[in-house]
Protein backbone atom coordinates (compact mmCIF):
# COMPACT_ATOMS: atom_id res chain seq x y z
CA UNK A 1 0.00 0.00 0.00
CA UNK A 2 1.58 3.07 -1.18
CA UNK A 3 -0.65 5.89 0.06
CA UNK A 4 -0.28 5.57 3.98
CA UNK A 5 3.78 5.33 3.56
CA UNK A 6 3.70 9.11 1.68
CA UNK A 7 0.84 10.46 3.74
CA UNK A 8 3.22 9.86 6.45
CA UNK A 9 6.11 11.06 4.92
CA UNK A 10 4.47 14.22 4.06
CA UNK A 11 3.35 14.56 7.73
CA UNK A 12 7.06 14.05 8.60
CA UNK A 13 7.88 17.01 6.24
CA UNK A 14 5.58 19.07 8.13
CA UNK A 15 6.72 18.20 11.20
CA UNK A 16 10.26 18.98 10.59
CA UNK A 17 9.44 22.38 8.70
CA UNK A 18 7.60 23.78 11.54
CA UNK A 19 10.59 22.48 14.17
CA UNK A 20 12.56 24.61 12.65
CA UNK A 21 10.60 27.50 12.37
CA UNK A 22 9.41 27.42 15.42
CA UNK A 23 12.52 26.50 17.50
CA UNK A 24 12.32 23.03 18.98
CA UNK A 25 14.08 22.00 22.68
CA UNK A 26 17.51 23.42 23.14
CA UNK A 27 16.82 25.75 19.98
CA UNK A 28 20.28 27.01 18.78
CA UNK A 29 22.66 24.14 20.13
CA UNK A 30 22.78 20.33 18.70
CA UNK A 31 21.26 17.72 20.53
CA UNK A 32 18.37 15.42 19.89
CA UNK A 33 14.91 16.06 17.98
CA UNK A 34 12.08 13.57 19.02
CA UNK A 35 9.32 12.78 16.91
CA UNK A 36 6.50 10.30 18.62
CA UNK A 37 4.62 8.35 16.04
CA UNK A 38 1.44 6.82 17.35
CA UNK A 39 -0.53 4.19 14.87
CA UNK A 40 -2.19 1.35 15.21
CA UNK A 41 0.43 -1.59 14.36
CA UNK A 42 -0.95 -4.54 15.07
CA UNK A 43 -4.53 -6.05 14.28
CA UNK A 44 -6.92 -5.47 10.92
CA UNK A 45 -5.05 -2.10 10.74
CA UNK A 46 -1.58 -2.99 10.79
CA UNK A 47 -1.71 -3.91 7.18
CA UNK A 48 -2.03 0.03 6.64
CA UNK A 49 -0.18 1.49 9.62
CA UNK A 50 3.39 -0.91 8.92
CA UNK A 51 3.76 1.41 5.62
CA UNK A 52 2.96 4.46 7.11
CA UNK A 53 5.64 3.77 9.80
CA UNK A 54 7.81 2.84 7.27
CA UNK A 55 7.57 5.77 5.26
CA UNK A 56 8.00 8.27 8.24
CA UNK A 57 11.71 6.10 9.08
CA UNK A 58 12.37 6.27 5.50
CA UNK A 59 11.63 10.46 5.81
CA UNK A 60 14.06 10.21 9.15
CA UNK A 61 16.86 8.40 6.60
CA UNK A 62 17.00 10.41 4.61
CA UNK A 63 16.70 13.69 6.88
CA UNK A 64 18.77 12.63 9.78
CA UNK A 65 19.31 15.99 11.28
CA UNK A 66 17.64 19.40 11.19
CA UNK A 67 19.62 22.35 11.94
CA UNK A 68 22.10 20.42 14.13
CA UNK A 69 19.58 18.26 15.62
CA UNK A 70 19.91 15.03 15.33
CA UNK A 71 15.98 13.53 14.27
CA UNK A 72 14.91 10.24 15.31
CA UNK A 73 11.52 8.57 15.74
CA UNK A 74 9.65 6.98 18.93
CA UNK A 75 6.69 4.98 18.07
CA UNK A 76 3.89 3.48 19.94
CA UNK A 77 1.09 1.00 18.93
CA UNK A 78 -2.61 2.61 19.93
CA UNK A 79 -4.30 -1.13 19.10
CA UNK A 80 -5.62 -3.31 22.00
CA UNK A 81 -7.21 -6.87 21.75
CA UNK A 82 -6.16 -6.48 17.85
CA UNK A 83 -8.03 -2.60 17.57
CA UNK A 84 -7.45 0.68 17.87
CA UNK A 85 -8.05 1.94 21.50
CA UNK A 86 -8.76 5.60 22.54
CA UNK A 87 -7.16 4.97 25.92
CA UNK A 88 -4.01 3.02 24.82
CA UNK A 89 -3.54 6.11 22.36
CA UNK A 90 -4.61 8.73 25.53
CA UNK A 91 -1.81 6.92 27.37
CA UNK A 92 0.77 6.89 24.23
CA UNK A 93 0.37 10.60 24.00
CA UNK A 94 1.13 11.09 27.55
CA UNK A 95 4.18 8.83 27.73
CA UNK A 96 5.45 10.95 24.68
CA UNK A 97 4.77 14.03 26.54
CA UNK A 98 6.94 13.12 29.25
CA UNK A 99 10.01 12.95 26.66
CA UNK A 100 11.61 16.80 26.54
CA UNK A 101 13.15 15.85 23.46
CA UNK A 102 9.95 15.31 21.50
CA UNK A 103 8.50 18.07 19.91
CA UNK A 104 5.42 16.63 17.85
CA UNK A 105 3.25 13.48 16.77
CA UNK A 106 2.21 11.58 13.71
CA UNK A 107 -1.31 10.02 13.87
CA UNK A 108 -3.44 8.84 15.17
CA UNK A 109 -4.89 6.81 12.08
CA UNK A 110 -8.66 6.48 13.64
CA UNK A 111 -11.13 9.38 14.54
CA UNK A 112 -11.94 7.87 17.83
CA UNK A 113 -8.75 7.57 19.08
CA UNK A 114 -7.83 10.99 18.13
CA UNK A 115 -10.85 12.35 20.30
CA UNK A 116 -9.00 10.89 22.98
CA UNK A 117 -5.46 11.81 22.14
CA UNK A 118 -6.49 15.95 21.23
CA UNK A 119 -7.10 17.18 24.52
CA UNK A 120 -4.21 15.39 25.98
CA UNK A 121 -1.59 16.67 23.96
CA UNK A 122 -3.42 20.28 23.84
CA UNK A 123 -3.46 20.56 27.60
CA UNK A 124 0.45 20.09 27.12
CA UNK A 125 0.70 22.30 23.73
CA UNK A 126 1.73 19.23 21.65
CA UNK A 127 1.72 19.22 17.83
CA UNK A 128 0.06 16.30 16.18
CA UNK A 129 -0.29 15.38 12.75
CA UNK A 130 -2.77 12.87 11.65
CA UNK A 131 -2.21 11.05 8.00
CA UNK A 132 -5.81 9.55 7.98
CA UNK A 133 -8.49 10.88 10.41
CA UNK A 134 -11.50 12.32 8.60
CA UNK A 135 -14.17 12.90 10.98
CA UNK A 136 -15.46 16.65 10.76
CA UNK A 137 -16.08 17.02 14.73
CA UNK A 138 -12.44 17.05 14.77
CA UNK A 139 -11.29 20.13 13.06
CA UNK A 140 -14.85 21.81 12.59
CA UNK A 141 -15.51 25.39 14.54
CA UNK A 142 -19.26 24.09 14.24
CA UNK A 143 -18.74 20.69 15.45
CA UNK A 144 -15.53 21.08 17.47
CA UNK A 145 -16.57 20.13 21.35
CA UNK A 146 -14.64 21.91 23.98
CA UNK A 147 -13.38 18.87 25.79
CA UNK A 148 -11.00 18.47 22.75
CA UNK A 149 -9.52 22.41 23.61
CA UNK A 150 -8.96 22.22 27.58
CA UNK A 151 -5.87 24.87 26.86
CA UNK A 152 -8.91 27.06 24.76
CA UNK A 153 -5.99 28.76 23.20
CA UNK A 154 -3.80 26.18 21.42
CA UNK A 155 -4.90 24.41 17.91
CA UNK A 156 -2.61 21.75 18.38
CA UNK A 157 -4.80 19.21 15.64
CA UNK A 158 -3.85 19.09 11.84
CA UNK A 159 -4.64 16.78 9.24
CA UNK A 160 -4.13 15.90 5.86
CA UNK A 161 -7.20 13.68 4.78
CA UNK A 162 -10.27 15.29 3.51
CA UNK A 163 -13.18 14.94 5.60
CA UNK A 164 -16.22 12.02 5.40
CA UNK A 165 -18.67 14.46 5.00
CA UNK A 166 -17.14 15.02 1.04
CA UNK A 167 -16.23 11.02 0.29
CA UNK A 168 -19.83 10.11 -0.25
CA UNK A 169 -20.83 13.62 -2.37
CA UNK A 170 -18.06 13.01 -4.33
CA UNK A 171 -18.45 9.13 -5.21
CA UNK A 172 -22.51 10.52 -6.17
CA UNK A 173 -20.24 12.66 -8.51
CA UNK A 174 -18.74 10.76 -10.18
CA UNK A 175 -21.31 8.10 -10.65
CA UNK A 176 -23.69 10.28 -11.90
CA UNK A 177 -21.42 12.74 -14.18
CA UNK A 178 -18.26 10.65 -15.04
CA UNK A 179 -20.10 6.92 -14.75
CA UNK A 180 -23.56 8.00 -16.08
CA UNK A 181 -25.37 5.94 -13.58
CA UNK A 182 -29.04 6.68 -12.70
CA UNK A 183 -30.26 4.24 -10.77
CA UNK A 184 -28.17 3.15 -7.61
CA UNK A 185 -28.16 1.26 -4.31
CA UNK A 186 -26.78 2.41 -1.15
CA UNK A 187 -25.62 -0.11 1.56
CA UNK A 188 -24.42 1.05 5.41
CA UNK A 189 -22.11 -0.93 8.14
CA UNK A 190 -24.66 0.72 10.39
CA UNK A 191 -21.89 2.26 11.85
CA UNK A 192 -21.76 6.23 12.43
CA UNK A 193 -18.66 6.57 9.91
CA UNK A 194 -20.70 4.28 7.23
CA UNK A 195 -24.06 5.90 7.51
CA UNK A 196 -23.11 9.51 7.59
CA UNK A 197 -21.27 7.89 4.10
CA UNK A 198 -24.53 6.60 2.67
CA UNK A 199 -26.03 9.71 3.48
CA UNK A 200 -23.70 11.61 1.94
CA UNK A 201 -23.81 10.07 -1.60
CA UNK A 202 -27.96 9.65 -1.51
CA UNK A 203 -28.83 13.76 -0.93
CA UNK A 204 -26.39 14.32 -3.89
CA UNK A 205 -26.97 11.44 -6.16
CA UNK A 206 -30.69 12.36 -5.74
CA UNK A 207 -30.07 16.17 -5.98
CA UNK A 208 -28.02 15.45 -9.46
CA UNK A 209 -30.80 13.64 -10.76
CA UNK A 210 -30.15 10.31 -9.67
CA UNK A 211 -32.35 7.90 -7.93
CA UNK A 212 -31.60 5.57 -4.93
CA UNK A 213 -33.89 2.49 -5.71
CA UNK A 214 -33.20 0.87 -2.19
CA UNK A 215 -31.09 1.20 0.93
CA UNK A 216 -29.75 -1.24 3.52
CA UNK A 217 -28.09 -1.34 6.95
CA UNK A 218 -26.11 -4.65 7.54
CA UNK A 219 -24.71 -5.90 10.63
CA UNK A 220 -21.00 -5.18 10.85
CA UNK A 221 -20.73 -7.90 13.40
CA UNK A 222 -21.57 -10.88 11.36
CA UNK A 223 -20.65 -11.47 7.63
CA UNK A 224 -24.59 -11.46 7.00
CA UNK A 225 -26.31 -12.45 3.28
CA UNK A 226 -27.11 -9.22 0.80
CA UNK A 227 -28.25 -11.46 -1.85
CA UNK A 228 -32.38 -10.37 -1.26
CA UNK A 229 -31.40 -7.44 -1.11
CA UNK A 230 -28.98 -7.04 -4.18
CA UNK A 231 -31.63 -8.95 -6.19
CA UNK A 232 -34.33 -6.59 -5.64
CA UNK A 233 -32.37 -3.88 -6.34
CA UNK A 234 -31.47 -5.28 -9.49
CA UNK A 235 -35.04 -5.69 -10.02
CA UNK A 236 -35.59 -2.19 -9.04
CA UNK A 237 -33.11 -1.39 -11.91
CA UNK A 238 -30.46 -0.64 -10.01
CA UNK A 239 -26.65 -0.11 -12.06
CA UNK A 240 -24.24 0.60 -9.00
CA UNK A 241 -23.66 -0.18 -5.62
CA UNK A 242 -22.69 2.16 -3.00
CA UNK A 243 -21.03 0.63 0.39
CA UNK A 244 -20.58 3.03 3.38
CA UNK A 245 -18.07 1.15 5.64
CA UNK A 246 -14.97 0.27 6.26
CA UNK A 247 -13.53 -3.40 5.67
CA UNK A 248 -14.94 -4.64 9.28
CA UNK A 249 -18.34 -3.93 7.52
CA UNK A 250 -18.16 -6.47 5.13
CA UNK A 251 -18.49 -4.62 2.19
CA UNK A 252 -16.15 -6.60 -0.01
CA UNK A 253 -18.30 -9.28 0.84
CA UNK A 254 -21.22 -7.51 -0.76
CA UNK A 255 -19.26 -7.05 -4.03
CA UNK A 256 -19.00 -10.84 -3.75
CA UNK A 257 -22.43 -11.67 -3.82
CA UNK A 258 -23.39 -9.34 -6.33
CA UNK A 259 -21.75 -11.81 -8.67
CA UNK A 260 -24.44 -13.72 -10.28
CA UNK A 261 -27.06 -11.10 -10.04
CA UNK A 262 -25.57 -8.11 -10.96
CA UNK A 263 -23.15 -8.11 -14.67
CA UNK A 264 -19.17 -8.23 -13.24
CA UNK A 265 -16.55 -6.25 -12.99
CA UNK A 266 -16.98 -2.60 -14.63
CA UNK A 267 -20.28 -3.64 -15.83
CA UNK A 268 -21.62 -2.92 -12.28
CA UNK A 269 -19.20 -0.37 -11.07
CA UNK A 270 -19.36 -1.05 -6.69
CA UNK A 271 -18.32 2.61 -5.23
CA UNK A 272 -16.61 2.87 -1.67
CA UNK A 273 -14.93 5.69 0.63
CA UNK A 274 -11.29 5.30 1.51
CA UNK A 275 -12.43 2.51 3.99
CA UNK A 276 -12.08 -0.18 1.68
CA UNK A 277 -9.39 1.15 -0.92
CA UNK A 278 -6.40 -0.57 0.07
CA UNK A 279 -6.48 -3.54 2.18
CA UNK A 280 -5.38 -6.41 0.50
CA UNK A 281 -7.93 -8.84 2.13
CA UNK A 282 -10.92 -6.54 1.44
CA UNK A 283 -10.12 -7.15 -2.26
CA UNK A 284 -9.79 -10.67 -1.62
CA UNK A 285 -12.95 -11.08 -0.10
CA UNK A 286 -15.10 -10.01 -3.69
CA UNK A 287 -14.42 -13.51 -4.20
CA UNK A 288 -13.37 -12.71 -7.88
CA UNK A 289 -15.43 -10.15 -8.32
CA UNK A 290 -12.72 -7.45 -8.03
CA UNK A 291 -12.85 -3.87 -8.11
CA UNK A 292 -10.01 -1.52 -8.90
CA UNK A 293 -10.19 1.94 -6.78
CA UNK A 294 -9.29 5.13 -8.58
CA UNK A 295 -6.67 6.93 -6.88
CA UNK A 296 -5.03 10.63 -7.91
CA UNK A 297 -1.40 11.04 -9.78
CA UNK A 298 1.60 10.61 -7.53
CA UNK A 299 3.36 12.83 -10.09
CA UNK A 300 6.78 11.91 -11.05
CA UNK A 301 8.38 13.12 -7.53
CA UNK A 302 6.42 10.76 -5.85
CA UNK A 303 6.61 7.45 -8.19
CA UNK A 304 10.40 8.10 -7.71
CA UNK A 305 9.91 8.65 -4.06
CA UNK A 306 7.77 5.07 -4.20
CA UNK A 307 11.30 3.73 -5.98
CA UNK A 308 13.47 4.94 -3.50
CA UNK A 309 11.22 3.33 -0.88
CA UNK A 310 10.48 0.02 -2.24
CA UNK A 311 13.98 -1.37 -2.17
CA UNK A 312 14.16 -0.66 1.77
CA UNK A 313 11.23 -1.94 2.83
CA UNK A 314 9.84 -4.30 0.15
CA UNK A 315 6.46 -1.84 -0.87
CA UNK A 316 5.36 -2.89 -4.25
CA UNK A 317 2.73 -1.13 -6.42
CA UNK A 318 -0.88 -2.38 -5.53
CA UNK A 319 -2.40 -4.69 -8.00
CA UNK A 320 -5.31 -2.39 -7.46
CA UNK A 321 -4.02 0.83 -8.33
CA UNK A 322 -3.62 0.23 -12.05
CA UNK A 323 -1.94 2.41 -14.85
CA UNK A 324 -4.68 4.10 -15.92
CA UNK A 325 -5.66 5.35 -12.32
CA UNK A 326 -2.02 6.21 -11.01
CA UNK A 327 -2.92 9.10 -14.27
CA UNK A 328 -6.04 10.31 -13.09
CA UNK A 329 -6.52 13.09 -11.16
CA UNK A 330 -5.93 14.12 -7.58
CA UNK A 331 -9.35 13.62 -5.30
CA UNK A 332 -10.85 11.83 -7.97
CA UNK A 333 -13.12 9.15 -5.51
CA UNK A 334 -13.11 5.80 -5.34
CA UNK A 335 -15.08 3.33 -7.57
CA UNK A 336 -14.36 0.05 -9.36
CA UNK A 337 -12.98 0.86 -12.31
CA UNK A 338 -11.99 -3.06 -13.51
CA UNK A 339 -12.81 -6.66 -13.37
Amino acid sequence: MVRPAFFAAACMSLIVSAACTGGGPGAGAAGPLHIGVDLPLTGPEGPAAQPALNGIRFFVQQHPTLDGFDVSITFADDAAGGFPNPQRGASNVAGFINDPALVAVIGPFDSPVARAEIPVANAAALAMVSPSTSSPCLTRDTFLPAALDPSGVAINFFRLAPTDDLQGPAAADYAFKTLHVLRAAVVSDREAYGQALAAGFTKRFEKLGGSVVGHADLDPKTAGDATAFLTGVKTAGAQAVYFGGATAGNGCAIRAQMKGIFDPGTATPFLGPDGIADDPACVAATAGNAFHPAFGDLGSDGRNGHDRLRPRWGHRQPRAVSDRARRGRPGRPLEARRS
